[in-house]
């Protein structure tokens, strides 16, 4: 029973209270905050009672529609109240399109704006206390909060702001838009598709391209330019190629500059030079009787050339190995010498010891001792 109660009172609370706007589109998650404190994820055609608070979600986008006609886009991260006739802009970015005549206002935290049919885009940084209008179409009048009758006008194509630092809070005097900060604005509706649209470029930016006119290659004349030429026919009919026959028949024709390539043959006959051939006088030889020497074949002249004896082939063995046989007599007697010396040395150390055995059994212990209480081997 006390259920019921209470959903009949809130029933009647939302319907007491006047309905100033209603959802007409919205993408993502968004919710509305009602005056009594409730709230709810708001739906497609939802109705938005008076002093209503709105919250949009970072990727999310809404559309309002007040009770004037008056259609207000908000972009991600926006949070307004709606008043009757009046919205209240306390963070994010509005882009309004105003169809009534009648006045209409939008407050934020530090200015007021009074406009009528156009369309404006409202801009306002909580933390930085800052507010910015900007207006595409139509006019608006732009005041601080705290001097509302200190108002200036703000045209097509320009935008103004307030901020707490500049100017004791007062409007700054409105200055012309440049293409780069539209673009960043409009960025932030992108997500909304009746919003694409380059009618403000066209207008105020970049101008309206000229009708009749089309881009084409530099290189390819228009039609209409024949005109001008005297001797081109109406008909535009096409060229013919004339081909002239050179004389000489077959002959290839050359300009006369370009002179024939010289062969190496060519060059060689131009610089030879004839020799005259000179006959020879014979030498003859007295007191003295030459011989001709025997011809001897290549066959008959060979040489002996004498055998070397062969070497027999010895297994090769390391250099520590000792020869077994052909040891010199003086390396003998230096052995025989060495271990003598080393069989009495082993002989007499174990008489000589400095200590005795017990002692060094000590000693061995003691060492190991210090190594076990070593931290690391």
């Amino acid at each position: 029973m006390k259920l019921v109660f209470l959903i009949s009172l809130f029933s009647i609370t939302l319907a007491s209270a006047k309905t100033v706007a209603r959802i007409a589109d919205f993408g993502g998650k968004s919710f509305l905050f009602y005056e009594n404190g409730a709230s709810k994820e708001i739906q497609y055609a939802d109705k938005i009672p008076d002093q209503s608070q709105l919250m949009v979600d970072d990727q999310a986008y809404v559309t309002l529609v007040d009770d004037h006609g008056n259609i207000h886009y908000l972009a991600g991260g926006s949070f307004v109240k709606i008043y009757n006739n009046m919205l209240e802009v306390q963070n994010g970015y509005v882009w309004t399109k105003a169809h009534s005549e009648r006045p209409s206002l939008i407050n934020t935290i530090n200015s007021v704006t009074k406009f009528e049919k156009g369309e404006y885009i409202t801009t306002v940084n909580s933390l930085e206390k800052k507010s910015q209008l900007l207006v595409l179409f139509g006019q608006a009048t732009f005041a601080s909060s705290t001097e509302p009758n200190l108002s200036i006008p703000v045209r097509s194509g320009e935008f103004t702001f307030i901020d707490q630092d500049y100017e004791n809070g007062l409007p700054r005097r409105p200055t012309r838009v440049g293409i780069a900060s539209y673009q960043q604005v409009k960025s932030v509706f992108a997500n909304i598709s009746s919003l694409k649209t380059d009618k403000f470029e066209e207008q105020f930016l970049q101008g309206k391209p000229k009708a009749g006119i089309k881009r084409q290659i530099a290189s390819v004349e228009s039609a209409h330019k024949t005109k001008d030429i005297p001797h081109a026919s109406s008909s535009h009919k096409r060229g013919s190629v004339m081909y002239i026959k050179t004389y000489g028949g077959e002959q290839k024709r050359e300009p006369q500059s370009v002179k024939k390539p010289v062969g190496a043959y060519d060059y060689y006959k131009s610089v030879k030079k004839s020799v005259k051939k000179v006959n020879k006088a014979p030498v003859k030889y007295y007191g003295f009787d030459f011989k001709k020497a025997p011809k001897t074949s290549a066959k008959s002249s060979v040489i002996s050339v004498p055998v070397r004896p062969s070497v027999q082939k010895t297994d090769r063995q390391p250099a520590s190995v000792r020869p077994t046989s052909n040891v010199a007599p003086k390396q003998t007697i230096i052995n025989d010498i060495n271990s003598v010396f080393e069989k009495s040395y082993k002989s007499n150390l174990r008489q000589n010891l400095k200590h005795s055995d017990e002692v060094n059994e000590l000693i061995d212990e003691l060492k190991t001792f210090r190594k076990d209480f070593k931290k690391s081997y």
